[in-house]
């Protein structure tokens, strides 16, 4: 009868381990290991951000909602008009999310010699951005399943992601995404004068790295897919902006 009793519980110890490894349960609860650092800058317009520690590197927890350079001089509203290739706009989203979500802002105001970044803080590099998500897929409690490179729920944010049905993604069960405390919320879609963002669908952020005279990179995360996609975009379309310390 002992020996039944301790099988029987030797089966049930290994079941449960096995059902750790499975990906459903890896989406289950978010584990935050990743360091908070509070009201840690404040931006010419006297906005405060919380930052997060991922790797070597500190990024601001929410997106940049400015409307000055740091040398205090006005960025343009660019309203709901065609942006301009040459004149530095930003714009306000429409989504029903909160503007402390932050703003939007063309490739003009990006790259602006001003600078948008408070001081001690600059608009990521192409580079930098992929550093930070090859840090992130180092780290088994940041990714679902057994590819790196799923680490989308890891910085997606836990509200305002359309549902989706497939595992492993922003939009299957938000409760669990953001244990990065990243924070990308899908409110920072881009805008441009033919539609305002596909909002609940993707969190998009500007890299300060040129593809070619008409094109910049970006880094995107959908509601419906476990990647971090890098992509191009037109310079006058409109993303959200995270800065990174210096």
């Amino acid at each position: 009868m002992k020996k039944s009793l301790l099988y029987s519980a030797i089966l049930m110890l290994l079941g449960l381990s096995f059902t750790k490894c499975t990906p459903e349960e890896n989406e289950d609860l978010p584990v935050h290991n990743s360091q908070i650092i509070h009201n840690a800058v404040t931006d010419v317009d006297g906005n405060q951000y919380d930052a997060v520690l991922l790797g070597e590197q500190v990024w601001m927890k929410s997106n940049l909602r400015t409307t000055h350079f740091r040398d205090g001089s006005p960025i343009l509203n660019g309203g709901t008009d065609t942006f301009s290739l040459e004149l530095p706009c930003y714009f306000q989203s429409t989504a029903t999310l909160s503007v402390s979500n932050g703003l939007h802002y063309n490739w003009a105001a990006v790259n602006d010699p001003r600078a948008l970044c408070p001081e001690g803080w600059h608009v990521p590099t192409d580079e930098e951005w992929t550093e930070m998500e090859q840090y992130v897929g180092s780290q088994q409690q940041y990714v679902y399943g057994y590819e790196s490179a799923n680490i989308a729920k890891a910085l997606a944010s836990q509200e305002g992601w359309k549902k989706y049905p497939e595992v492993g993604i922003p939009g299957h069960h938000p409760e669990a995404n953001n244990a990065t405390e990243f924070t990308a919320v899908p409110v920072s879609g881009y805008y441009n004068s033919y539609h305002d963002g596909y909002y609940g669908k993707f969190a998009a952020f500007w890299a300060v790295s040129e593809n070619n005279a008409d094109e910049a990179y970006f880094h995107c995360i959908d509601n419906d897919s476990p990647i971090v996609h890098r992509n191009r975009a037109y310079k006058e379309l409109s993303i959200s902006v995270r800065c990174i310390q210096d």
